[in-house]
């Protein structure tokens, strides 16, 4: 009898720990549906895959779904279902040959996490719900950054998958969706590294706060030559007021005031003389 009721006990123990566990720990890397990977319905059942009225949707920053190297974006992954009131959700970003593309950083702690798992030999990093921070009521958005790798790596793919769970402390009756979305590199990266022209050189560049532009004894004889920055499509976006100035060696300072993270063609009017540089504003 007393050997009946310990295993009984022994039962329920179990039971508690292991159902306890579902609502006790954070989301678990390698189940985005990317390439090698399952989804979220490996362990949750309710429906088929992307069956249950719901959604999953990955927004970002990035203009026009172009990265440039070294630029850190916001993404978004917004997983929905009408009357639910916990979330889970796993996001990775590969490149083609399925390497990591570029760097995952959290910004919501309450709500995300990183993890990794280790797939074909290579270590994924994956951004994942925290313990019940995907609690909201019919949709819940993990926000999360993205740095862009610091050199063209081709196309990059988002892949997420998303729980919305019916929090009956079980791994059934849950509703599993997943989603993938491309990114592309700008093409202005095939622009030189650091100037389009020789006797014109910025630093530093990526540019944070402040910058500098050195100009040679061979680009003009103007002692205040104009500087202006101009987007990817030929607008001008600002007219730059030189901060400070040393003029034996020909060096302008600048303030990076409200200019957008983003890349930029820097224009110099020295005398007679025109040129131009590419620039990257983190």
């Amino acid at each position: 009898m007393k050997k009946q009721a310990l295993l009984y006990a022994s039962a329920i123990l179990i039971f508690i720990i292991t159902t306890s566990e579902i609502l006790s720990s954070n989301g678990k890397a390698g189940y985005t549906g990317s390439p090698n990977e399952s989804t979220c319905i490996t362990c949750h059942s309710g429906s088929p895959l992307n069956s249950g009225g719901g959604s999953i949707t990955i927004t970002t920053n990035i203009p026009n779904d172009q990265y440039a190297p070294n630029i850190t974006y916001q993404i978004t992954v917004t997983v929905s279902q009408n009357n639910v009131s916990l979330f889970g959700f796993g996001c990775e970003a590969l490149t083609a040959t399925n390497n990591n593309g570029g760097t995952l950083i959290i910004t919501d702690a309450g709500s995300t996490t990183l993890k990794t798992v280790l797939k074909n030999g290579v270590n994924r990093n994956n951004v994942v719900h925290t313990v019940l921070g995907g609690a909201n009521t019919n949709s819940k958005a993990f926000t999360f950054n993205w740095k862009a790798p610091s050199n063209n790596v081709g196309n990059i793919t988002f892949y997420a998958a998303g729980n919305a769970a019916n929090s009956n402390n079980a791994s059934s009756g849950d509703f599993i969706y997943s989603t993938s979305k491309i990114i592309t590199p700008d093409p202005a990266t095939g622009i030189a590294e650091e100037t389009i022209e020789t006797g014109l050189s910025v630093f530093p560049n990526p540019i944070k706060n402040t910058f500098s532009v050195k100009l040679s004894s061979e680009a003009g004889h103007e002692s205040s030559p104009k500087f202006n920055l101009f987007n990817l499509n030929g607008a001008i976006v600002k007219e730059l007021n030189i901060q400070n100035t040393s003029f034996e060696v020909k060096t302008y300072s600048f303030n990076r005031d409200d200019i957008a993270s983003g890349i930029y063609l820097l224009q110099v009017i020295d005398g007679t003389k025109m040129k131009y540089s590419k620039v990257v504003v983190e």
